[in-house]
């Protein structure tokens, strides 16, 4: 009897015992051998519309306001340091007020908003002329109606030798730009004095921007928040 009993024990411990076995045979067998890796194979598909939403506009506005030829070289060396330094993944635009080789009229020489085009951009600034006044105004003016057409974050690079006569009316229009959601940011070249070094610094601080002096100019697309 005792012996019957124990072969009944024996039984049913077997039977348990295949039973788990079983399950967990049937579970090795239909999860991922890797749980880390049981999204590999599976699409992934990215929103355009995030893409868009997140993009980045830079228009630089140069101000090629030069009377030496030095000086129009130092400035289109920063200009080269600064473009290659930028993401390709950026939308960078160029806006320049330049006098024609050709004729004496000035004209307005632009580069649209676009990524991987900074062959273009610096090809345009080694052709650029030197002109005796720029309306800073203007380009900026210009620059923001065509980045309030783009999604994304916006910023403008005002590259200026510093030296602005209506400053009163720059103020307003850096102020209304940032009231449009667009950040301006300033690289000054040439002979910087306190006060206009003052004035542009106020600027930026106006619009939620950086300044830097053409000392700086490795620090520009760093320290730049492009968001």
């Amino acid at each position: 009897m005792r012996l019957q009993q124990n072969l009944i024990l024996i039984f049913l411990i077997i039977i348990l015992i295949s039973t788990i076995f079983g399950l967990n045979t049937l579970n090795i067998i239909s999860s991922p051998i890797n749980e880390e890796n049981s999204e590999i194979g599976r699409e992934i598909k990215v929103d355009s519309s995030y893409l868009t939403e997140n993009r980045v506009n830079i228009k630089i506005v140069w101000e090629a306001t030069f009377q030496k030829k030095e000086d129009i070289k130092h400035s289109r060396d920063v200009m080269t340091k600064i473009i290659n330094d930028f993401p390709q993944n950026i939308y960078l635009g160029l806006r320049v007020f330049s006098s024609d080789q050709d004729s004496t009229a000035n004209y307005f020489m632009k580069v649209p908003l676009a990524q991987n085009n900074k062959q273009q951009l610096l090809n345009v600034i080694q052709q650029v002329t030197p002109t005796i006044h720029s309306p800073i105004g203007l380009n900026l003016i210009r620059a923001g109606e065509h980045l309030n057409e783009q999604k994304g974050a916006k910023h403008i690079l005002l590259v200026t030798d510093g030296n602005i006569n209506e400053q009163k009316a720059l103020t307003k229009t850096i102020q209304n730009l940032r009231n449009k959601g667009i950040r301006t940011h300033i690289l000054h070249l040439g002979d910087i004095t306190k006060n206009d070094q003052l004035y542009l610094k106020s600027l930026t601080k106006l619009s939620d921007g950086k300044y830097f002096t053409y000392l700086e100019k490795d620090r520009v697309v760093p320290t730049i928040n492009l968001n």
